[in-house]
């Protein structure tokens, strides 16, 4: 179940144009298979040509884990499919457990996440397919705990009671994260629209209340439930909603009028410019204690909401419209793909989904904003400023950091730079993305999305609505984000001091590291005489995280993908590499014709990092820190002394050498 429903819109109805079962037998027929397996699951218009979701079944129960996208030129007749062709030749297992029974297991799950829950799970039938095209028997499961407040999409074996699935279906946004505009407007009386009857904010695209019973934990995942809501803004005599700003205050009637505006301008936005609406008002939740706004179901309802706290120096984040617009993105986002949030490969952990939908949700706030700064607002509590800038280009994979938020800004710098680009412009941009986003899939990372953004353009020029320049613009740019070639390697060559997240969930076993999400390379000229890799900072809120450094030498270190039984979420733990060290800070690792294994001068060396668990982490309690590195050459004379680079920074650098490794060998393990 999806954690908000799209109103499912129809496809056009001229003469011409494939109806949803049209474009289900055209793709049947391509790919092998009968219309009855493929089914139309939701139809999303774009100016370009509609983009037409198609779901599986397997003896007419829904398939999950497995979908496709057919585009539709303007004519609605195919144009081509996104996602991969499935072919069911059988499906395991028998369904030995009951629904009730998979929704126990479900619960369980989920509580070791958190305690207590807003709703009773719920559990239906469907059949799971794995991404190697191995398909099970399964219930689908809709759970949630209640302190974290947070929901879970879970996948149940209905035979063992195995969990092959879990993910969220909630997304947060740190309170340092989204932006505000109360510092850049001045208060004005505008016009409330769409009101009904009842004497309270509520109308045909948005409901504003206050949280009156909360329980709140403002931790690193921002999470809340509340008990109770009710209308703290009532109207005058005049039937008019004219209060003074309150943002301190958890009785503040101004908080619900400033998010009803909003709200309801956002949901005209995307309906006027799309034709995407919701199926009810959406409903915006004000008044609590939390430095954080958050899109999911916090009330238990089974319908999705957006909320905003105030944080412990009086910023109130439902003031912001930045950060309402980009709260109400990921709802667009869930409502029109499937796209993932956190998956594991050979190169370690690839946090790709989660950045795309940030990094969208940011492009959407800035489409109808026109602004590059996000939080010029929400950004001031501690004493901070504006909190991201996308109007700086980045570039995929150098700027990534292992952090969904971060990773986001290479999407949404790309949007801005074709908004800014006059042979594109914000009206093209949006049509664009839009477009783009409706063809992504459950296996959408870094490559698909620059790919889906060309096509996209191209069904803009078939529509005469991009010119050649324009297309020309926006190849330029997705070329310079290097998303289409995007290999989560980064070159230290020139002397880059990239910075990564390390992530440690406190588990032991294949899970006591966690890799990061890219690695380094450095190519070493045939005539070096020594190389060394620095970590040059290490920070961390957390005396029992450290961090583990793998080498190999002319390929990268090889990752095993590992399912983290019984949540269903993969890891990666090192599998290929040949050499390893640890350490807790600054420190240095050299290869010279002395060290074992020593330098191949001509060679690339591959370099990663992993969190490491020093003991006293707690489970899924989440340690981070913040690794910065770099290569360098060592010359010739400084055998035998420092093997520093001179030519960075070295103030304490002869300290850094105190710092000694523990190094092992590996060739290779299993």
């Amino acid at each position: 179940m999806r954690a908000w429903p799209l109103l499912l819109l129809l496809l056009s109805t001229a003469a011409s144009a494939a109806s949803p079962g049209d474009v289900a037998a055209w793709l049947g027929a391509r790919d092998g298979h009968s219309a009855a397996t493929l089914r139309p699951e939701r139809v999303v218009p774009w100016v370009g040509g509609d983009r037409v979701r198609l779901a599986y079944t397997a003896g007419g129960v829904p398939v999950e884990g497995w979908d496709r996208v057919v585009v539709l030129d303007r004519d609605g007749q195919p144009r081509r499919a996104t996602g991969r062709a499935l072919r069911l030749d059988r499906v395991l297992g028998a369904r030995d457990l009951s629904a009730s029974q998979a929704a126990d297991i479900a619960t369980r799950t989920v509580g070791r996440l958190g305690t207590g829950s807003l709703w009773p799970a719920r559990a239906t039938p469907v059949v799971f397919v794995r991404r190697d095209g191995v398909a099970r028997q399964a219930w689908a499961v809709d759970a949630s705990t209640g302190s974290p407040a947070a929901t879970w999409h879970l996948v149940v074996d209905a035979q063992d009671g195995t969990v092959l699935d879990t993910r969220p279906t909630t997304f947060a946004a740190d309170g340092e994260v989204y932006p505000g505009s109360p510092v850049t407007s001045d208060l004005a009386r505008v016009s409330l629209p769409d009101l009904d009857d009842t004497g309270a904010l509520h109308g045909r695209y948005a409901e504003t209340v206050s949280c009156d019973d909360w329980q709140i934990e403002d931790s690193l995942f921002g999470s809340s439930r509340c008990f109770a809501t009710s209308h703290h803004a009532a109207p005058d005599t005049g039937g008019n909603y004219l209060f003074d700003p309150d943002p301190a205050s958890f009785h503040d009637p101004f908080a619900e009028v400033q998010l009803y505006y909003h709200l309801d301008l956002v949901s005209r936005w995307f309906e006027d410019r799309f034709g995407f609406v919701h199926d009810r008002p959406m409903r915006g939740i004000v008044n609590f204690p939390m430095t954080n706004a958050f899109y999911g179901d916090f009330d238990g309802d089974g319908q999705g909401d957006v909320s905003f706290g105030q944080s412990d120096d009086g910023v109130d984040f439902g003031y912001d419209p930045d950060v309402v617009y980009h709260e109400f993105g990921h709802s667009v986002v869930e409502g029109i793909s499937t796209l993932g949030f956190l998956a594991a490969d050979d190169l370690g952990m690839d946090w790709a989904g989660g950045a795309l939908n940030e990094g969208t949700a940011d492009a959407f706030s800035m489409l109808i904003t026109g602004d590059p700064h996000l939080g010029e607002y929400a950004g001031t509590t501690g004493g901070g400023t504006v909190i991201r800038d996308v109007s700086t280009p980045r570039r995929c994979p150098d700027d990534l950091q292992g952090e969904s938020h971060a990773d986001g800004e290479i999407w949404g710098s790309l949007v801005w730079a074709l908004m800014d680009d006059d042979r594109v412009g914000p009206e093209l941009t949006a049509d664009l993305v839009y477009g783009a986003v409706a063809t992504w899939t459950s296996h959408t990372g870094w490559s698909e999305a620059g790919t889906s953004l060309l096509a996209s353009a191209d069904d803009l020029v078939d529509a005469g609505l991009l010119d050649a320049e324009g297309r020309a613009a926006v190849a330029e740019h997705v070329a310079a984000a290097n998303l289409v070639d995007c290999e989560r390697i980064v070159s230290l060559d020139d002397g880059a001091t990239p910075s990564m997240l390390l992530l440690n969930l406190g588990m032991g076993g294949d899970f006591t590291e966690i890799p990061g999400e890219v690695e380094y390379a450095i190519q070493v000229p045939a005539d070096a005489w020594g190389m060394q890799f620095e970590v040059t900072d290490f920070a961390t809120k957390s005396d029992e995280l450290g961090w583990n450094l793998y080498v190999r030498r002319g390929e990268p270190i090889a990752f095993d993908p590992v399912d983290l039984a019984p949540f269903g979420v993969a890891l990666a733990k090192p599998a290929t590499w040949d050499d390893e060290a640890h350490g807790t800070g600054p420190a240095i690792y050299e290869l010279t014709p002395d060290t074992d294994p020593p330098l191949q001068p001509g060679a690339t060396y591959y370099f990663a990092l992993t969190s490491a668990n020093l003991g006293g982490i707690e489970v899924l309690q989440p340690a981070w820190g913040k690794a910065t590195v770099r290569a360098s050459l060592i010359e010739p004379e400084h055998r035998g002394g420092c093997a520093c680079d001179t030519s960075g920074p070295s103030a304490g650098w002869l300290s850094v050498l105190l710092l000694v490794f523990v190094r092992r060998r590996r060739v290779s393990a299993s």
